[in-house]
Formats: C-alpha cells, sequence, structure tokens
C-alpha cells in the first residue's frame, strides 16, 4: 500500500513541475488534465482510508479504562447513600441490594458494571420521585445525583460500543484497501496511455517518459544464484577470484615438487640402496649348517 502511494504521489509531483505543467495544461487531448484530476482525488481517498486503517487504537482503551473508574467510584458512592437512606427509612432489601464494597464494583467488568450501575440508577430515580423523596434528599440521592450517576453509566456504555465499532470500521477498510487501489491504479494506467498523445515534441517525450518512469516499479535486484544484482552468485564462467602472480608468494605444486628428479639432494636411489652390494660378504655353502 505504501510503495503504491509513494509511485503515485510521484506521478503527480511529475505532472506539476512547471516544465511538465506546459506540455498538457490547456493543450489537446482536453481528457488528460481531467483525468489527472480524477487521479488526484483517488490518491487523496486511498491515502485517507490508509491512514484510517492504520491508527492507534490506544486511546480508545485509555478512554475505557478512566471512564470505567470513574464509574465505579461514582456507583460506590451513590449506592452506600442509598442504603444508608435505605436502613433508616426500614428498606432492608433496598440497603442489601446497593450496598457493596468498593471491591464488588471493581471486579465487576462491561456489561455486569452497566447492569449493576443501571440498576442503582432506576432504583435512586424511584426513590427522588417516592413519597420520601425530602428524606432520601438529606442523604444526598436527588435528581441531581441520579443524572450524574445517569452520565458516568451513559459515558462508560459508550466505551464499550466505541472499540466494537473501531473494530468493524478497520475490518471493512482492510477489506475495501485493496480494491480501492486496484481502481485507482487502472486510473492512473490510463492516464498513462493518454500521455502518449504528448509525444510529438522533445518536451512531450521527456513529459512522457518522466511520468511513466515515476509510476514504474522499483527495480530492487534478483534474487541469489540469478548473478545480477541483489547479492547473487557470481555468473558462470567469469570467476571472480583473481589469479595468483608468481610473484605472490604462494608457490603452486608443479611436477617438480611432486616427483624426485635425477637431480634431488635424496640420498641414491640406485640398487645398493635395497640390494646387498657385491662386496658384501654372501655365506658359503660349506659355512652353513
Amino acid at each position: 500500500m505504501a510503495n503504491q502511494i509513494i509511485r503515485r504521489r510521484k506521478q503527480i509531483a511529475c505532472a506539476d513541475r512547471p516544465e511538465h505543467k506546459t506540455v498538457w495544461e490547456g493543450q489537446t487531448p482536453p481528457r488528460f488534465e481531467t483525468k489527472l484530476e480524477e487521479c488526484r482525488a483517488l490518491l487523496a481517498a486511498f491515502e485517507a482510508a490508509s491512514q484510517s486503517q492504520s491508527t492507534d487504537r490506544t486511546g480508545i482503551a485509555l478512554d475505557k479504562l478512566k471512564e470505567e473508574r470513574d464509574l465505579e467510584q461514582a456507583a460506590y458512592n451513590y449506592g452506600g447513600l442509598l442504603a444508608a437512606y435505605a436502613l433508616e427509612a426500614g428498606n432492608q432489601a433496598l440497603a442489601t441490594k446497593h450496598d457493596k464494597p468498593g471491591s464488588a464494583w471493581h471486579q465487576m467488568r462491561d456489561a455486569a458494571l452497566i447492569q449493576a450501575a443501571r440498576e442503582l440508577q432506576a432504583d435512586m430515580a424511584a426513590t427522588v420521585a417516592g413519597p420520601d423523596a425530602a428524606l432520601a434528599a438529606q442523604y444526598g440521592i436527588d435528581a441531581a445525583a441520579v443524572a450524574a450517576l445517569t452520565k458516568e453509566a451513559d459515558d462508560y456504555d459508550a466505551c464499550l460500543v466505541a472499540p466494537i465499532d473501531s473494530i468493524e470500521a478497520r475490518a471493512q477498510l482492510t477489506l475495501n484497501l485493496p480494491e480501492m487501489a486496484r481502481n485507482m491504479t487502472a486510473h492512473f494506467e490510463i492516464l498513462e496511455r493518454i500521455a502518449r498523445a504528448f509525444r510529438g515534441t522533445a518536451a512531450g517525450e521527456a513529459f512522457f517518459q518522466a511520468f511513466t518512469a515515476a509510476g514504474s516499479v522499483p527495480d530492487l535486484g534478483h534474487g541469489p544464484g540469478t548473478g545480477t544484482g541483489g547479492g547473487g552468485n557470481p555468473t558462470t564462467g567469469s570467476s571472480s577470484l583473481a589469479p595468483v602472480s608468481s610473484s605472490s608468494g604462494v608457490v603452486t605444486p608443479s611436477s617438480s615438487s611432486i616427483f624426485v628428479s635425477s637431480s634431488s639432494s635424496l640420498p641414491p636411489s640406485s640398487t645398493s640402496s635395497f640390494f646387498p652390494s657385491s662386496s658384501f660378504p654372501i655365506p658359503s655353502s660349506s659355512s652353513l649348517p
């Protein structure tokens, strides 16, 4: 995707150079100029979609954590106030329902926390609208308290939905980007074909060559074993090793270093080295037992 964007940016920049703009602006065929604007718009849309697809989502998680803590604290506070009112009003069931320690609220997650907070919100609203509203107000349970808890619950609920919406939108973008890239490429290829109309002059030819080159895929070299580029092996038939000269100090084995010549300094290799000479006394038959 990034390579697509870079190539198309280069083509747009190439067309916008002053020396190139005089070739096509207001010239025939006019379709090049309008097609160029279409390609600009497609490139801008593709860039925006690519950036949105790769946007960091960390902030969403941080917002969710903050809203979760705010709701836990509000529910703990208002739950305690409602329980205090209920105990003195003789409503043990209501007090037991909402008299939770802070750790209990903290351990709730997502839907469970929302459900418990909504139940507290509903009971607070019912109390404020009931016959003991004046008594409840003395404990801080009034319309303002109900509104405050409602806001915290709504904010947290929105944070639960946001990551889901974000993930779904990102997944859809992932599916759409390849098709957007293909569509953009098709339009730029048409633009390159139209640019052939300007090749009748030296300036037009220079523009055409530069414009098409800007949109070409760069050759990054070949893989190993081809003998060209990319760190491949040397081409067969041409050695990359320089020949060793006679003055290099490295002696190439010759026949003289393998076979002993007649002029070598080794002891004589005549038969006298292996067989007794005539001067060696040979025992006679009479001396044998």
